[in-house]
């Protein structure tokens, strides 16, 4: 399945992975080792995203957290 999208604005997908990525990626270069290459790791999630956004409109959801100490 091929997703088309405008070329000048970002896709959906790439804004999820880019958020993911800014979380995870420290820990999977700690788990599996500098010489993992996250950039296609991440390319490929980028484009999973859009074919599923294709299919099906996803909504995304927020979460906010406040830590108190007691």
């Amino acid at each position: 399945m091929e997703v088309k999208f405008d070329e000048a604005k970002e896709s959906f997908g790439r804004e999820v992975a880019r958020t993911v990525r800014s979380v995870q990626e420290s820990m999977l270069g700690h788990h599996f080792g500098e010489g993992l290459s996250v950039d296609s790791l991440f390319d490929i999630f980028a484009r999973l995203v859009d074919e599923e956004m294709a299919i099906q409109e996803i909504q995304p959801a927020n979460f906010i957290l406040v830590l108190r100490k007691l």
